[in-house]
C-alpha cells in the first residue's frame, strides 16, 4: 500500500542523512515513508523538522567539555605555578 507521502520522504531521503525520528535509523535511500527499522509511518514536515532547515541536521551547541578541558588546564598550570614558586621560595629563604 502506497501513501501520499512516499514519494516526497523517498526524494527527501535520497541523498541525505536523515534519522527516524522514532529511532534514529539513517533513513537515507528508503523507498516509503515506513521506517524499515521500527515500522513507523514517517511524515515528511517531521523529517524535515528533525534534520533542521535545508534537510541539514541541527546544530546543536558545541559540548562544555572542552571548556571543561580548558578550566581544568588553566587550574593544573595555576597550581604547578604556585608549588614551583614555593618550593622557590623555600629554597631561597633557607640559603639566608
Amino acid at each position: 500500500m502506497t501513501y501520499p507521502h512516499d514519494k516526497e520522504v523517498s526524494r527527501y531521503c535520497e541523498c541525505r542523512d536523515v534519522p527516524c525520528p522514532i529511532c534514529n535509523y539513517n533513513l537515507r535511500g528508503v523507498p516509503n515513508a515506513k521506517c524499515p527499522e521500527c515500522g513507523a509511518r514517517v511524515d515528511i514536515e517531521v523529517l524535515k523538522l528533525h534534520a533542521g532547515v535545508g534537510g541539514e541536521r541541527a546544530s546543536n551547541p558545541p559540548p562544555l567539555k572542552g571548556w571543561k578541558l580548558i578550566l581544568l588546564s588553566v587550574v593544573t598550570v595555576l597550581w604547578f605555578g604556585f608549588i614551583v614558586a614555593w618550593l622557590i621560595r623555600d629554597m631561597l629563604r633557607s640559603r639566608f
